[in-house]
Parts: structure tokens; C-alpha cells; sequence
């Protein structure tokens, strides 16, 4: 098979892309981790933090590319644990269920349960905006009962990376 040439170049002299092709170029990355366990004990998707993270776009068309791992746990049969990010006071996922999350079950037979679930999700945001722009991993637990984020020093981290638009 031949090497094709670019513009009389061969495809190893080739340092930079065309002009027309627009890249989206990362611009700023923030990250922070949380190794402390905290407690929801709250139920009904009240949200609990787990890390908050600002952010100041340089320009209003620009995105906010949001990743996020966290540790959901329970030691309640049957209850549902979900993540989910906020920006400022908005719910980027539903009210009641965030972005994602799973349901918690005691294995037949067993007398007790306590599960944990791995939370990771990547979220592309369009704030339009150049204010500053505070964003939150959060967790919950559907009915009242004990959850945990963190559990055992499990850490969670959370990264913004704004993008070019």
C-alpha cells in the first residue's frame, strides 16, 4: 500500500491541521477528591454533597465536561441509592433519580444486607455563562434510612474541564 501525500508532504511532516477543522480545545481542568465518609440519613432524594467544585468559563459558549466517581452504599433491603451533579442549585438529572443509580437488594437467604455500588458518570454541560459556576457531586437514598458516601475512605473525585465551543 502507498503512502498517500499531503499537500506534497509526506504524512510524517504533517505538524498541524487545516485551518477549517475546529478542534475543541480544553481550555481549564479543576479537580478535587473527598475521602471522608458522609452520612445520608435523610431519605426521600433529599441530595447530600459529597465535593463542590468551581468554575469561571472564559467565554459563554464554551462547555463544562463534568466527570464524577463516587461509592454509594446502604445497609437498607430494597432502597435505591443514586448520584447525580448540580450546577449551582440545578439538578442536571431528574429530581427524584440524578443521572443514575440502582437498587440495593438483600441476597436470598441472607440475614442482613450492606451493598455498595460504584457511581461514575460523565456529564457535557452548556452553562452559558462566564460567571463563576459552582458544581456538586451529590448522592441519595430513595425512603428514610442510612446510606453513605465514601464509605470506608473510598474516595470520590470530581473534574470540570471547560471546553472550547
Amino acid at each position: 500500500m502507498a503512502l498517500t501525500k499531503i499537500n506534497n508532504n509526506t504524512l510524517s511532516a504533517v505538524t498541524t491541521l487545516p485551518s477549517a477543522i475546529t478542534t475543541g480545545k480544553v481550555l481549564q481542568v479543576v479537580t478535587a477528591t473527598n475521602s471522608t465518609q458522609v452520612s445520608i440519613t435523610a431519605g426521600s432524594y433529599t441530595w447530600t454533597d459529597n465535593i463542590t467544585l468551581a468554575i469561571t468559563p472564559s467565554s459563554s459558549s464554551n462547555k463544562i465536561v463534568i466527570l464524577g466517581s463516587q461509592n454509594l452504599a446502604t445497609g437498607n433491603n430494597d432502597k435505591y441509592m443514586n448520584g447525580t451533579f448540580f450546577r449551582d442549585s440545578t439538578n442536571l438529572g431528574t429530581a427524584s433519580f440524578g443521572l443514575s443509580g440502582g437498587q440495593l437488594l438483600k441476597a436470598t437467604g441472607a440475614s442482613s444486607i450492606f451493598g455498595t455500588s460504584n457511581w461514575g458518570c460523565i456529564f457535557t454541560d452548556a452553562p452559558s455563562s462566564t460567571s463563576e459556576i459552582t458544581y456538586k457531586m451529590r448522592g441519595a437514598l430513595q425512603d428514610a434510612g442510612q446510606g453513605y458516601l465514601n464509605v470506608n475512605g473510598s474516595k470520590a473525585s470530581l473534574t470540570l474541564m471547560e471546553i472550547a465551543g
